[in-house]
C-alpha cells in the first residue's frame, strides 16, 4: 500500500462522539504503519442536509 487517506473525525482523541475512540486508535494504528497517509476530518455531510436541500426545491427558504 502506498497511501492511506483515512475518513475519520474531528478531535478524534478528544471527541465525545460515540465512535471517535475507534477512529483515535485506527489513526495511531496508520501512524505506527509508516505508511503515508492522510486523515480526512470531515464533519458534516451534504445527505444530512437533504431535507432542507428538498424543501429549497420547492420553494421554502433556505
Amino acid at each position: 500500500m502506498a497511501f492511506i487517506a483515512y475518513t475519520s473525525v474531528v478531535n478524534a482523541r478528544e471527541s465525545q462522539l460515540i465512535l471517535a475512540n475507534d477512529h483515535a486508535k485506527t489513526e495511531e494504528a496508520i501512524v505506527a504503519s509508516g505508511i503515508p497517509h492522510v486523515f480526512l476530518r470531515n464533519n458534516w455531510y451534504v445527505e444530512n442536509e437533504k431535507d432542507t436541500i428538498l424543501a429549497s426545491v420547492s420553494g421554502a427558504p433556505f
